[in-house]
């Protein structure tokens, strides 16, 4: 199977940055998994777990509600929690967050969505970027 660039970020770190065979995400109208060579595209996920394939190896991770960008060919995932392991009651509690921390870090994840959305406009409209011609 091909590889692809995963990015899983939340807004105070990259918690994993490396070749991926497989995203497995979660999402309202339920779940999507992506290969190598997706067309470009963004959306959101929903908390719960989620899961990469790297190495052949199958690694399960939890997140908060956020937001996935795949473009050119890679695929960065931003949200206010991303944890390894597979139970998302035992991570929140963990994280024992008040809704108004847990809002402002949603809040940081949601401009890195809106700064992915304007970088995808710009890729799929062909712009160069930093104004080149």
């Amino acid at each position: 199977m091909k590889n692809f660039t995963l990015t899983l970020r939340t807004p105070e770190k990259v918690v994993f940055e490396g070749e991926a065979s497989l995203l497995h995400v979660n999402q309202a109208d339920g779940s999507r998994s992506f290969l190598a060579g997706f067309e470009n595209c963004l959306g959101s996920i929903t908390q719960g777990v989620c899961y990469y394939i790297a190495d052949d190896k199958e690694v399960k991770f939890v997140t908060a509600d956020g937001f996935f960008l795949v473009k050119n060919g890679s695929i960065t995932l931003n949200s206010p929690i991303i944890e390894y392991g597979d139970d998302p009651q035992e991570v929140m509690k963990k994280y024992e967050i008040t809704s108004k921390e847990l809002r402002n870090r949603y809040l940081k994840s949601k401009q890195e969505y809106l700064t992915g959305k304007i970088e995808l406009a710009k890729a799929i409209s062909g712009k160069k970027q930093n104004g080149d011609a």
